[in-house]
């Protein structure tokens, strides 16, 4: 019988075979080592952690509230938290404080005058003081600009160049009621009229056009009053009319007739001597009341 296989095909070379079977070989073993690389994985060891590392921020929070300071925030011991206790309590009182402070090994304690923090806080009566890390925050309510700067600098010099003071101190809304008792202030004393004259004087108007801004809101009377000159019924129908010259002068900048109201109170009312004619001036005079 004839061999078609060997007809067809030529022999290959013994080596051929060789060769095959060492690629098997070799990709059996990759196999294998890839299996007991996998079943026995080396995890690395991990970096032992420094103190450094785990020690915590300084977190510290002062809260003042209706005369009554509460403490939270965590300390690094209970010498530190008894010191910040102590020193709130010299400043407000120990039935004025509530201690709500924790204490932990990791922590960092905050590098102030306590007895400086606190009794700063009373004084300007900031309300809250923030702690975290390397920043300090401030709250609460100041009367302007200028104290909302000299405050934050005042919590710079007391915490030192490390530290970096985030200043959320708002500035008092001036209510309509405080501008026109301010008004009234200025004016007390500055509009006076000639004896027995209504008419409003050159130094007069100066002085209300540069105060008609603060009248712009709220209702308040406007007071006219005289010294003791002439008979009363006289000076009381004199200051009705220096009262509705102002008002109506006001009118004419801006100011709604309906927000204020005209009174004279006559010779009534003196804030100074009528003996001398320097007391007598300073009794011919309009003053303005806030309204509620």
């Amino acid at each position: 019988m004839l061999n078609y296989h060997n007809c067809c095909e030529p022999a290959r070379p013994a080596w051929c075979n060789w060769v095959r079977w060492i690629v098997a070989v070799i990709l059996l073993l990759l196999l294998l080592r890839g299996c007991w690389m996998q079943k026995h994985e080396v995890v690395p060891a991990a970096t032992p952690t420094t103190a450094a590392e785990t020690a915590q921020g300084v977190t510290f929070a002062s809260e003042l509230k209706d005369g009554h300071v509460t403490l939270t925030g965590v300390v690094k011991d209970q010498a530190t938290k008894e010191a910040m206790v102590q020193a709130a309590t010299a400043q407000y009182g120990a039935d004025h404080v509530t201690d709500q402070l924790t204490i932990d090994a990791a922590a960092s304690n905050p590098n102030i005058d306590l007895s400086k923090l606190f009794a700063w806080q009373k004084s300007a009566g900031i309300t809250g003081i923030a702690i975290h890390d390397k920043t300090v925050q401030l709250t609460g309510t100041v009367a302007d600009d200028i104290a909302k700067v000299a405050q934050g600098q005042v919590a710079q010099d007391l915490f030192g160049a490390g530290y970096r003071i985030d200043n959320q101190l708002q500035v008092a809304a001036v209510s309509n009621m405080a501008k026109d008792s301010a008004c009234a202030e200025t004016l007390k004393s500055s509009i006076e009229f000639a004896s027995g004259q209504s008419v409003l004087a050159a130094k007069g108007k100066e002085i209300l056009d540069q105060v008609s801004t603060c009248l712009k809101e709220g209702r308040f009377e406007v007071a006219g009053h005289t010294d003791n000159q002439g008979n009363a019924p006289s000076n009381q129908a004199l200051s009705e009319a220096r009262a509705a010259s102002v008002v109506a002068y006001l009118t004419k900048k801006g100011i709604a007739a309906d927000r204020m109201v005209a009174k004279g109170y006559g010779q009534s009312q003196p804030i100074a001597s009528n003996d001398t004619a320097v007391g007598r001036q300073q009794n011919r005079r309009i003053t303005f009341v806030a309204l509620p």
